[in-house]
C-alpha cells in the first residue's frame, strides 16, 4: 500500500507542480502560535509543534489501516505526502530564472527568487557569476528538500515520518532559526548524501567521484553546500559560466542540465524502489 501511495503522490505532484489542493497551512501555523505562547524552551516548543501533528496522523493511519480493504489508508498516506511535498511548483521556479538570465536581470532574479529558494535576506552578491551560483545552490537544495526527503522518510519512517519533516521545514520563520537550522542539518544529512551519490551515476561520473569521496569524508558540511559541490561536478564543464562576466547563456545551459540531472536521478530512484518492491 505505500508503494500505491507514492506512486500516486509522484503522479499528482507532476500534475499539479506542488501539493495543490492539500498544501493548506493555516491550522498548522495557528498550532505554532499556540505552543508559542505557552512560554516554552525553544526545543520543547519546537518537538511540540512538530511531533504532535505527526503522532495524530500516525494514530489515524492505524485506525484506517483495514478499513475498505485498505483503500482508507492509500487516500490517507497519498494526502499526507502531498502535504509533505515542497510548496513551490520547481519547474515554474526554474523557467522564471532561465527567462531573468535570457533578459539579463540577474538582480531581479534575486530579489525575487532568494526567498522561495532559502538563500536568505541578505543583499545580493557582488557579481552575476556570485549570484548564479548561490542560486543554483538554492536550486539543488530545494530539489532535495522539495521531494527527495520527503520521499526518503516516506520509505523509511511512513507517511508520518514525511509530514514531520515538513512540518520541521515550515518551523523555519516561527522558532529560533539556529535551533531549526541544526535540526534541519540531522534532517538533512542522510537524504542529501544519498541524493549526491546518485549524481555520480546519472551524471559525469569521471568527474563527479572523487568530488563526491571529498565531501562525503565532511560529515559537517551542509546539504545545500555538499549537493552544489557534488551536482556541479556531475554537470557538464561550467568553466564557461565562471569566466563570463555576465553568464546568461551559459548559466542557463547549466540550469537545464542541472533540472535534467535532477530528473534522471528522480527517475532512478522510482525504479530502483519498484524493484525492491517486486523483489520483496
Amino acid at each position: 500500500m505505500s508503494f500505491l501511495s507514492l506512486v500516486l503522490g509522484l503522479v499528482l505532484l507532476q500534475v499539479w507542480g506542488s501539493g495543490g489542493p492539500v498544501q493548506r497551512d493555516g491550522v498548522f501555523f495557528r498550532w505554532q502560535s499556540r505552543v508559542s505562547s505557552w512560554g516554552l524552551s525553544g526545543a520543547l516548543g519546537l518537538a511540540l509543534v512538530v511531533l504532535v501533528p505527526s503522532l495524530l496522523a500516525s494514530w489515524l493511519l492505524d485506525v484506517v489501516d483495514n478499513v475498505l480493504f485498505g483503500l482508507v489508508w492509500i487516500a490517507l498516506a497519498t494526502g499526507l505526502l502531498l502535504y509533505s511535498f515542497g510548496r513551490r511548483d520547481f519547474d515554474e521556479l526554474v523557467a522564471r530564472y532561465r527567462h531573468a538570465l535570457s533578459v539579463g536581470d540577474l538582480e531581479g532574479a534575486w530579489r525575487a527568487l532568494s526567498r522561495e529558494l532559502q538563500c536568505g535576506f541578505d543583499p545580493a552578491p557582488d557579481s552575476s557569476t556570485a549570484v548564479h551560483s548561490r542560486l543554483l545552490q538554492g536550486f539543488f537544495y530545494e530539489a532535495c528538500q522539495r521531494w527527495f526527503a520527503v520521499v526518503l522518510y516516506f520509505l523509511l519512517l511512513g507517511p508520518a515520518g514525511a509530514l514531520a519533516y515538513r512540518l520541521l521545514q515550515l518551523c523555519r520563520y516561527q522558532f529560533e532559526s539556529s535551533l531549526v537550522e541544526r535540526c534541519l542539518f540531522f534532517a538533512d544529512w542522510l537524504p542529501s548524501r544519498l541524493l549526491a551519490s546518485t549524481f555520480t551515476l546519472t551524471g559525469n561520473f569521471v568527474r563527479c567521484r572523487e568530488v563526491l569521496v571529498d565531501a562525503l569524508r565532511d560529515v559537517s558540511l551542509p546539504a545545500d553546500e555538499l549537493l552544489t559541490r557534488v551536482g556541479i561536478a556531475a554537470l557538464a564543464d561550467d568553466s564557461a559560466v565562471r569566466s563570463e562576466a555576465e553568464p546568461g547563456p551559459a548559466a542557463s545551459a547549466q540550469i537545464a542540465s542541472m533540472r535534467s540531472l535532477l530528473s534522471r536521478s528522480a527517475a532512478s530512484w522510482v525504479a530502483l524502489i519498484a524493484l525492491l518492491v517486486l523483489i520483496d
